[in-house]
């Protein structure tokens, strides 16, 4: 039902009806479909469909979240992090970041990396940033190959490796990312 209930909401091979979408994400989520809370979650967050509910959708995202749902993590790990619904509490939204990462969320890894980049919001740990831009990248995320590129062409948390940097500047390049096109 959750992946019917995406097409829907997406408009992909189908009209794209965020009633009918919806529906399907309930029906999934009701049945223990972590994806399918995990779009309900979603669709309640930002009006799309439904009415506006934002404690109903941090519940059914942390519901999908501890069902091991790595794009429902990440949604969470936002609403900590800016304090949506929920005190603010970045340590929250790092931890979240990170479980995210860990369940193969790309776009966690990359947000994890920022943080960790010197001059962002968190301790400046170079390896954790290293950490989370390989882990970025092994799960296809352009922007992680070329962060962890650049690192290894500056020798900045990793040992300086031209031929490594080349290597995941053109995996990057490969993916679509331009800027790392340009630096080959």
């Amino acid at each position: 039902c959750s992946l019917l209930a995406d097409m829907y909401m997406l408009g992909r091979g189908v009209a794209r009806d965020e009633g009918i979408g919806n529906e399907l994400a309930e029906k999934a989520c009701e049945s223990g479909d972590a994806s399918g809370c995990n779009i309900l979650a979603f669709s309640l967050e930002n009006g799309r469909g439904r009415t506006r509910d934002l404690g109903q959708a941090l519940r059914l995202y942390a519901e999908a979240c501890e069902a091991d749902n790595a794009t429902a993590c990440n949604n969470l790990a936002h609403n900590h992090w800016d304090g949506i619904g929920v005190p603010q509490n970045r340590d929250k939204g790092i931890a979240l970041f990170d479980r995210g990462c860990e369940l193969g969320s790309g776009e966690s890894c990359k947000l994890l990396r920022f943080l960790y980049f010197p001059g962002c919001a968190v301790d400046k740990v170079l390896a954790q940033a290293a950490k989370y831009s390989r882990r970025g990248c092994d799960l296809g995320n352009a922007n992680g190959c070329h962060n962890l590129a650049f690192m290894y062409e500056k020798g900045l948390g990793l040992d300086a490796d031209a031929a490594r940097a080349r290597e995941l500047y053109g995996q990057a390049c490969d993916a679509g990312y331009q800027e790392s096109c340009e630096r080959l």
